[in-house]
């Protein structure tokens, strides 16, 4: 089982959007991806990951509002 993905300062400089294809990996429970250049907004598709108790996305170029389902995301204390 996948627990941790460390993709934190990959230098991604092109602007990609953040990977939504994660949310199949519902076994994790860290994931860092920031100091990239992600660009895009918040992928709903993130709900899906009930075991996350760390979500790292600071230093990236995200936008747009946070999706309503992460208010009912087990991980989401904002």
């Amino acid at each position: 089982l996948v627990t941790q993905l460390n993709l934190g300062t990959l230098g991604v400089t092109v602007g990609l959007p953040l990977p939504t294809s994660l949310e199949y990996v519902t076994s994790l429970q860290r994931l860092v991806l920031n100091g990239n250049s992600f660009s895009s907004p918040l992928p709903a598709a993130y709900t899906a990951l009930t075991a996350l108790t760390l979500l790292n996305l600071n230093s990236n170029q995200l936008w747009g509002s946070l999706p309503s389902s992460w208010g009912t995301a087990s991980w989401a204390q904002l």
